[in-house]
C-alpha cells in the first residue's frame, strides 16, 4: 500500500498517521493496523525492513515538531548502495 502511494507520488510520499490510518482502512481494512492511529504508526515501523530491501523504499518518521512520515523511493531494490 505504502509502496504504490509512493509510485503514485513520483517516489515521493507524505502522510501523518491520521492519513496512513485512512489509507490502511481503505486498501486493507481487515489489517490489525486499522484499529487506531498508533497501529497504523506500529504497523509502518514494523514494514520498515520489507519497504526497503524489496522496494528501495526509505522511511523519515516525523521530525520534532510535526506528524508527518515521508516515504522516499531511493534505490533500485536488490541493488547495493553506492
Amino acid at each position: 500500500m505504502i509502496a504504490e502511494a509512493v509510485l503514485d507520488g513520483r517516489g515521493y510520499f507524505t502522510a501523518t498517521p491520521a492519513a496512513l490510518l485512512a489509507l490502511f482502512r481503505e486498501r486493507n481494512p481487515d489489517s490489525r493496523a486499522t484499529e487506531d492511529e498508533a497501529a497504523a504508526v506500529s504497523h509502518v515501523g514494523r514494514a520498515r525492513a520489507e519497504l526497503w530491501n524489496s522496494f528501495g523504499i526509505a522511511i523519515y518518521p516525523p521530525r520534532v515538531g510535526r506528524r508527518e512520515w515521508s516515504f522516499r523511493l531511493v534505490a533500485v531494490p536488490g541493488e547495493e548502495a553506492a
